[in-house]
């Protein structure tokens, strides 16, 4: 019986159907169905791995760098790369099994290719898969300007400021902190973003990133920590000490009363004070019309708010942080201060080893919030 051989590379896989035909003209078939299984290649993950493009998506006009490893314990005899219907040799890297491309595709849009590679037996393996090019793929580049110092306190403001770019101009610049997102701002007509915002109420380590996203959605990231610590800022010297109680206006309602003072050194000796509050026994009358701002404090040490309403004469007349002092047994056990900016703005707290003469405020009192409801307590 004579046999015939027939060596043929296949791309495709189906039904191959076979003809035999004899010298008198009868004819007989066969097919043959030729899947993933039973055509080359058997196993295309054990002829190809680490697949690397040096960018996708590709800026038009640039070259992305096409790297494969072709193993075999046969050999390679050829690996080709086919894009826009040509094949093209690609380059062995001498003493390794990677195969290296150089392309520049043209035009806009997604590029396909197919790597091909030849087994010493004359059989082939293929690989697919794609670049996309866009206009736009460089991502905003940043400088930091102005970042957080180590340790920063409890209450503290915190800033953030750095210098942004990209030629296709920026679309956002957002920070995320203790997992909420915060939208920079831009100063007008600079490449310049900052933020602001007073460091969390309980000490530890955080974690924030900075995303810079251009008009291209091509994005950038800075990430860093800061530590906050117990403790609050520093107060500037005053000379003299004020007290004020607090009278509720419109309402009619006495929210508290508050001894308002800017503190010239935590270190004043009681004799001292004892002094300063026999000269002022009698508060200082403050008038119904002039107007209160409301504020919200939180005793630094159990945790019980209170509203309390401070003189705007008396903020506007500071130029410096104004110290609330919260006077014991008047909602709480504790006698802290607040310090308070000209914004009214909370920038801290601190105990103090000391109380107010308690005949003084006989005839004050604090709200204390409790959700949504208010109690006087006496």
């Amino acid at each position: 019986m004579k046999k015939n051989r027939l060596y043929w590379n296949m791309f495709l896989f189906g039904t191959l159907l076979f003809l035999i035909c004899n010298s008198i003209g009868i004819t007989n078939k066969e097919g043959i169905d030729v899947d993933s299984e039973s055509a080359t290649p058997v196993n295309l993950s054990a002829a190809f791995s680490n697949l690397f493009e040096s960018s996708d998506p590709l800026e038009l006009g640039l070259t992305v760098i096409i790297r494969v490893d072709v193993s075999d314990p046969q050999g390679w005899k050829e690996v080709v790369i086919e894009y826009e219907g040509t094949n093209y040799s690609m380059t062995n890297i001498p003493g390794t099994d990677t195969w290296e491309y150089n392309w520049t595709p043209s035009g806009l849009g997604i590029h396909p290719y197919t790597i091909y590679s030849r087994f010493n037996e004359n059989k082939w393996n293929m690989l697919s898969n794609s670049i996309t090019v866009v206009s736009d793929a460089t991502p905003p580049t940043y400088q930091l300007i102005e970042k957080p110092k180590n340790g920063i306190k409890v209450g503290e403001r915190i800033k953030i400021k750095l210098e942004v770019k990209d030629s296709h101009g920026i679309k956002q610049v957002y920070l995320l902190f203790d997992m909420v997102n915060y939208t920079m701002e831009q100063l007008p007509d600079t490449d310049f973003w900052e933020y602001e915002f007073a460091a969390p109420k309980n000490i530890g380590v955080y974690t924030y990133t900075i995303y810079m996203e251009d008009t291209n959605s091509n994005l950038n990231t800075y990430t860093a920590t800061l530590e906050v610590t117990n403790g609050t800022s520093e107060t500037p010297a005053r000379e003299f000490l004020i007290w004020i109680p607090v009278i509720a206006g419109a309402f009619g309602v006495v929210l508290g009363a508050v001894a308002v003072k800017s503190r010239k050194s935590n270190r004043q000796d009681k004799s001292t004070r004892e002094t300063l509050s026999k000269k002022l026994k009698k508060p200082t009358k403050i008038s119904h019309d002039v107007e209160r701002k409301e504020v919200s404090v939180t005793c630094p040490i159990c945790k019980i708010k209170f509203k309390i309403l401070v003189p705007v004469t008396v903020i506007n007349g500071s130029k410096q942080l104004t110290t609330v002092s919260i006077p014991a047994n008047k909602g709480c056990e504790h006698h802290y201060q607040v310090f308070l900016d000209k914004n009214f703005v909370v920038r801290g707290y601190q105990k103090v080893d000391y109380e107010f003469d308690p005949e003084e405020l006989d005839d004050l009192e604090l709200i204390q919030e409790k959700g949504n409801q208010n109690n006087n307590i006496k």
